[in-house]
């Protein structure tokens, strides 16, 4: 039996690293592989996944509850106990800071064979001494790994350098986000969305990264000049009440939605008429994938990995440097845009892309190399 340990922050609703894990979990189990999870917070998992879990005889290991400096010393003593009884063949890292140095470290105490340190994001380059602490815990985390995976080829070279690193791609279930018209009418009736209006969403953290607060002030210049737009943002976040206090503020609360989690999120993009997020940095960004599976044309910031999102005629980006006018202008025409095929017909487009979930033997065969002596 190949045993493997995924140290991972939670398998929550939300969690974009656990959607890209579990979606390679069954071909894991299926190919012979053991996999557990070692989780730093305790987090209520998604049930699908917890299913899924159970059906493939894992194990889960939650980090209990403490300050910072007792959930350090927490780590270090329950992942000792953990690898030492279990004596795994890979520790996969999908953490990053002090969180993914703390595990590569007691890994290597252990003495385990091969350690993965896999980047979901690109490391920032702004300066100060918090981005310097970060950097620095990196160059560990790097130096303590011999193994190195990441979700794009920009969020790699960012992180890596010109160290060697091999790419798995973030999967979805294209048939699951395809355009319903039924999904579109129904939700959009919940909301309280009128047949003649404009619904503009995102699915995304309330975090810096996300640029919210800049994303509202673009919504609210848009929403001057087409009275029939409406807002919807789904997502968890510690800027959420801030965001919320925000639209408030800026009195555009009655034509804004917020949203928490939840599970059904891939009919909801039926519901938008345009998916829009100018995000700072992204490691690649699945909802942009998502959205323009379901036939949702797209607008996004150029800080984006831009080659492996633009996929179909559906994807559009701007210069973030850009002001707010030429952001309000661009998205206004996105949104009249007319795009080349139907919705539910993008759907075959991205499935026959890199992203379907039809290609997640990539892990497998990742593994498999590094237990056959393979340097990747």
């Amino acid at each position: 039996m190949k045993k493997v340990l995924m140290c991972m922050t939670s398998l929550s609703v939300g969690n974009g690293i656990a959607k890209v894990i579990m979606n390679y979990y069954d071909y894991l189990i299926k190919k012979g592989y053991h996999v557990d999870f070692f989780l730093i917070l305790n987090i209520k998992s998604k049930k699908e996944y917890k299913e899924k879990i159970n059906k493939g005889n894992s194990n889960v290991y939650i980090v209990p509850e403490g300050n910072k400096i007792k959930k350090y010393f927490l780590i270090l003593k329950m992942l000792f106990k953990v690898i030492k009884n279990n004596k795994y063949d890979i520790v996969h890292i999908n953490l990053v800071s002090i969180y993914a140095t703390l595990c590569i470290w007691m890994a290597n105490i252990i003495r385990v064979k091969n350690i993965i340190y896999h980047i979901h994001n690109p490391i920032s380059k702004r300066t100060g001494i918090k981005n310097a602490i970060i950097r620095f815990l990196n160059f560990l985390c790097i130096k303590g790994s011999n193994q190195y995976i990441a979700c794009s080829v920009s969020a790699g070279k960012s992180v890596f350098g010109d160290r060697d690193f091999q790419i798995v791609r973030n999967l979805i279930e294209t048939d699951k986000y395809m355009f319903d018209e039924s999904a579109r009418n129904k939700y959009r009736q919940e909301l309280g969305i009128k047949d003649n209006e404009i619904l503009i969403g995102n699915v995304a953290r309330f975090e810096e990264q996300k640029n919210p607060f800049f994303a509202i002030n673009i919504i609210k210049d848009v929403m001057q000049t087409e009275k029939n737009v409406r807002f919807l943002w789904i997502g968890e976040g510690s800027l959420k009440n801030k965001v919320k206090n925000y639209i408030k503020e800026i009195e555009i609360e009655e034509k804004c939605i917020i949203l928490d989690n939840r599970d059904d999120v891939n009919k909801m993009y039926s519901a938008m008429d345009m998916f829009f997020l100018p995000s700072k940095f992204e490691g690649l960004g699945i909802v942009f994938i998502e959205a323009q599976c379901a036939g949702t044309p797209v607008l996004t910031s150029n800080k984006v990995p831009i080659e492996d999102l633009d996929i179909t005629d559906l994807f559009n980006y701007m210069e973030l440097e850009r002001n707010e006018q030429e952001w309000k202008n661009k998205l206004i025409e996105k949104i009249n845009k007319k795009y080349k095929y139907k919705r539910e017909q993008y759907c075959d487009i991205v499935y026959k892309t890199k992203y379907d979930i039809s290609n997640n033997y990539r892990m497998v065969e990742l593994y498999d190399n590094i237990l056959d002596g393979e340097k990747l």
